[in-house]
């Protein structure tokens, strides 16, 4: 957890309790990492009871348990279960299930720092891999290996910025071209 503190916000999903909310023991480490105490958060309680209040469900014990909130931390909405979730540092916790999960993703995406852009793109090489990762030292690849019964054993590589990318996949087409 220490680690995830420095840098790039770093998404964090814990296993679901039944209510789709982190559970209770992820809450407690993120706020031991980040070295703040951590209780029942007003803002929280206030969701969840309008949830309750809405949906007709029933206020329980866990459902309390799930309001406890790393001071300092920004919620997280959660629109399809009440439960939020929390953004503390750059530590972002959601809940594991996937509905619940993309909901609480739409509410921290436009918030979220952008960068360099990343591309992706496999790329079917006739050649060794090591000979693309030494001519692409910027670039990282990854193997992939599959055969191909009319051309034996094949490679296909990804790679990373958009501007490196280009480049790795201009010097493999040219690699491949000319053998």
């Amino acid at each position: 957890m220490h680690s995830m503190r420095s840098g790039i916000a770093t998404p964090m999903s814990s296993p679901p309790a039944v209510s789709g909310r982190p559970t209770v023991t992820s809450a407690d480490c993120v706020a031991k990492a980040f070295g703040v105490p951590i209780d029942t958060d007003p803002r929280a309680l206030a969701i969840l009871h309008e949830w309750v209040k809405t949906t007709g469900a029933e206020m329980n014990e866990a459902r309390l348990r799930m309001t406890r909130i790393p001071k300092g931390a920004d919620l997280i909405l959660n629109k399809v279960s009440g439960a939020p979730g929390f953004w503390i540092g750059n530590v972002i916790v959601m809940a594991g299930v996937p509905s619940i999960m993309q909901a609480m993703l739409n509410e921290v995406a436009p918030k979220l720092k952008i960068g360099v852009s990343m591309l992706s793109e496999t790329v079917r090489a006739e050649m060794q891999l090591g000979e693309i990762a030494k001519a692409n030292p910027g670039v990282a690849t990854g193997s992939y290996p599959f055969f191909d019964p009319q051309h034996g054993a094949q490679h296909e590589c990804g790679a990373g910025t958009e501007t490196r990318a280009g480049k790795t996949r201009g010097r493999v087409r040219r690699a491949q071209s000319s053998s």
